[in-house]
C-alpha cells in the first residue's frame, strides 16, 4: 500500500518516486532555466504577502505557515526538509509528513502547492543553521559542490540567491 492511500489522500499523479520525489520535481530550488524563473515567481509572490514583523521568532516555522493559511504542523516541515536534498533518501516518516503537508495545502499536487511547502521547508533549512555547502547538477550529470561559506555566500547567488533571505535575517535578528 502506498503511504498516500494509507492517509486516505490522493497521490500525485504519475508520479513514480513517491511525495519527495515529486516535491523535488516541482520546486525553483531543483529546476533551471524558463521552468526556474516560473516557479521562483511563485515563491517571490507568496513571500511579498508576508510581513516579517508579524512572524514569532520563537515559532518562525507555525507563524510563517499561519501567514500562508497553511494548517501546517511544524513537526512535518522538518521531516520533509531533513531528506529534501536528492543526495538523501526519503523514509516513511518523511513521505507520510509531505503528504499531511499538501493536505494542509488543499490536497492538490500542483506547483503552487510545492511552491507554499517549499518556502517552508527551505526556512526551516535556513532557521537550522547557515548552507554551508550547496550542490548542483552539471549538463553531463555529474553533481559539483560549492562551499557557500568559502565564498561568503549564504543565501547563494545569482538565479538560485535565496528569494527569502530578507525574511530569514528578520527572523535571526528578532530572536
Amino acid at each position: 500500500m502506498k503511504i498516500t492511500e494509507a492517509l486516505d489522500l490522493p497521490m500525485p499523479p504519475n508520479h513514480d518516486p513517491g511525495p519527495i520525489g515529486w516535491l523535488r520535481d516541482h520546486v525553483a530550488r531543483f529546476s533551471d532555466g524558463e521552468t526556474h524563473r516560473h516557479r521562483r515567481a511563485l515563491i517571490t509572490a507568496l513571500l511579498a504577502d508576508i510581513d516579517p514583523a508579524r512572524l514569532d521568532p520563537a515559532t518562525p516555522i507555525a507563524t510563517l505557515a499561519q501567514a500562508m493559511d497553511i494548517p501546517a504542523n511544524p513537526a512535518d516541515v522538518a521531516e520533509v526538509a531533513r531528506v529534501y536534498h536528492p543526495h538523501l533518501t526519503p523514509d516513511t516518516t518523511a513521505e507520510q509528513a509531505l503528504t499531511r503537508l499538501v493536505h494542509a495545502c488543499g490536497g492538490t499536487w500542483d506547483e503552487p502547492t510545492a511552491a507554499r511547502i517549499c518556502i517552508l521547508v527551505q526556512a526551516s533549512a535556513g532557521l537550522a543553521g547557515p548552507v554551508r555547502v550547496t550542490r548542483r547538477q552539471a549538463p553531463d550529470g555529474t553533481t559539483i559542490e560549492v562551499d557557500l561559506s568559502a565564498a561568503g555566500l549564504r543565501f547563494g547567488a545569482g538565479a538560485h540567491e535565496c528569494p527569502g533571505q530578507t525574511l530569514v535575517t528578520a527572523l535571526e535578528t528578532t530572536r
